[in-house]
């Protein structure tokens, strides 16, 4: 078990949900959540005799149970007239919008005073989608009502802030949560295996699959859901150039140790129990196709065959040896065993 799991099975919010899900083991308690928030989602579609077509009524239908109001703010002039309506649905409420928004909240959840306690609206998420925000107001879309749904602590309160980076362990399980709803299985995996069986290479696959069950996602949360549904091992990287991480600290000196490195790191659970590890920010090898992918800005896709023992960290040396097809474009690449 890693050390970011032990934290999440030892944090008292977590416990106090899995506790209120009836959940009894005390180990992998993401993932007993998770499964206990899509048994609640299934028992719905029961009662209703529904079966969902696309992940749109997957999230309608979560919202309907959860009574939750999505208001989404695409241009600046937009805080205005929500913060009026805020006013209007809970005058004690002292909102500041603008302020909250400037900063790195990236939603709110307020509560509404004057609402039926069966009213699919009691609830109002507030989603800031503008600018470089848009890309990720999808997924925030999803995440909040999923607080709801597994009964977290603190989403009874008159409101609650989302911010961009959420280390918290609730807030990991929640984004956990979100995922398998907002990525339903039973709806994206039918197509996601044509598109593995239709496209030459599993970046293009991937992409073609958030093109058709969730074009308004972001990559990186479609890719992180899909690459659990393919049983290989598989590792995705984003790569950007940046520096160590001391270097970034005050006092530190960013030019001495900038490069091209995997800023965002996703591991398939068949990869992990391989034991194929490379860490964030590791910096990619000189030689590899990946760097000819970024300079060429996406147009063209490059392959290569490597091997992992060719990977050297700063500190730790060289990875294990496994040989591996990189495929890469633009700033993603597929790295895959054979």
């Amino acid at each position: 078990m890693s050390r970011a799991e032990r934290l999440i099975d030892s944090d008292n919010t977590v416990v106090e949900v899995a506790r209120t899900l009836g959940v009894r083991s005390s180990n992998n308690l993401r993932e007993a959540i998770v499964s206990a928030a899509v048994a609640r989602v299934q028992n719905w579609m029961r009662q209703l005799d529904f079966t969902p077509r696309t992940l749109d009524e997957i999230h309608h239908l979560v919202l309907n149970k959860t009574g939750v109001r999505i208001m989404r703010l695409t241009q600046d002039h937009d805080l205005a007239s929500a913060s009026s309506i805020i006013r209007n649905m809970n005058p004690a409420l002292p909102v500041q919008l603008a302020l909250e928004f400037g900063r790195t909240t990236e939603a709110l959840v307020i509560q509404r005073s004057d609402a039926d306690p069966k009213s699919c609206s009691r609830f109002v998420a507030i989603i800031d989608a503008r600018a470089d925000r848009r890309r990720r107001a999808w997924f925030a879309e999803r995440h909040e009502p999923s607080h709801l749904l597994i009964g977290d602590p603190g989403a009874n309160a008159i409101w609650r802030r989302t911010r961009r980076h959420r280390p918290e362990p609730i807030e990991q399980v929640v984004d956990s949560v979100a995922s398998a709803l907002g990525f339903w299985q039973p709806v994206v995996q039918p197509v996601l295996s044509i598109c593995l069986s239709n496209c030459p290479y599993t970046l293009e696959a991937l992409e073609e699959t958030r093109q058709q069950v969730a074009p308004d996602a972001s990559k990186e949360a479609s890719f992180r859901a899909f690459i659990e549904m393919i049983k290989r091992p598989l590792v995705l990287l984003w790569v950007a150039d940046g520096c160590r991480r001391e270097d970034e600290a005050p006092g530190g000196d960013p030019q001495r140790s900038m490069a091209l490195r995997a800023r965002k790191v996703l591991i398939n659970s068949t990869a992990k129990c391989d034991a194929i590890s490379i860490w964030p920010n590791f910096q990619i090898p000189p030689h590899s196709a990946i760097h000819l992918a970024r300079a060429d800005s996406g147009r063209r896709v490059f392959v290569q065959t490597d091997d992992l023992d060719t990977w050297a960290s700063e500190r730790h040396g060289s990875l294990a040896s496994c040989q591996v097809r990189v495929i890469a474009r633009g700033s993603w690449a597929t790295i895959e065993p054979f």
